[in-house]
């Protein structure tokens, strides 16, 4: 992997993390928080429980102050960013922003979990474009080419929850998926497959807006 390529050393909780079935989950809440007190500036344990809450953050499962305990610390050992709380107001807020500065390894590590917790997030916004477990080999030739996701079948299946080989078998059984999505069209590929790709690349890119 590539943070690893860059000598960043991540802790045996992180590493962990990020070969367990909900790597994605837990990135989520790791960014969710993060970007939650970079909007807020600060925010009690109360106030952030209803905004994870309302957000959906974890399936409906409440943010705890030890729940929040081991985030700040795993934040912490993974971007480097400091939440504390103030002991007066019972605020908690980011001490150093600055971290993520643009060329950081920080920023950089920051920025890509960013993007993978959108591309997971955002199949669940187009799934009324689903036809079968198949579509999910569209989301990934989407990924790969629109998102500068790593081409490697195996590696998408585990991290978006498809069964082991259905994406190889699918390109196997649709041949004009191993081109770029933006030359699928001319090799014949059917409306609700182009209609998928569409859905997906916009959903994504919205989300990246907010």
């Amino acid at each position: 992997m590539r943070f690893l390529q860059k000598c960043v050393i991540l802790p045996a909780e992180i590493l962990i993390i990020f070969a367990g079935m909900k790597q994605a989950q837990i990135i989520h809440q790791y960014i969710w928080l993060i970007n939650t007190l970079k909007a807020h500036r600060a925010l009690t344990l109360d106030e952030l429980k209803s905004k994870w809450r309302d957000d959906e953050v974890a399936d409906g499962n409440p943010l705890n102050r030890s729940t929040l305990t081991r985030h700040r610390r795993a934040i912490f050992d993974m971007f480097g960013i400091i939440i504390e709380a103030d002991a007066s107001t019972y605020k908690y807020s980011i001490r150093n922003a600055n971290v993520l500065t643009n060329g950081s390894i920080e920023q950089w590590l920051y920025s890509t979990l960013s993007v993978h917790g959108v591309l997971v997030e955002s199949v669940d916004v187009v799934r009324e474009f689903f036809w079968g477990d198949s579509s999910m080999a569209v989301i990934f030739g989407v990924c790969r080419d629109c998102f500068k996701y790593a081409d490697n079948m195996s590696k998408f299946e585990h991290e978006f929850g498809c069964t082991e080989g259905l994406i190889s078998n699918t390109f196997r059984n649709n041949p004009y998926m191993r081109m770029t999505v933006g030359k699928w069209g001319q090799q014949g590929a059917k409306q609700r497959v182009l209609r998928l790709v569409e859905a997906y690349k916009n959903a994504v890119e919205e989300r990246m807006k907010a």
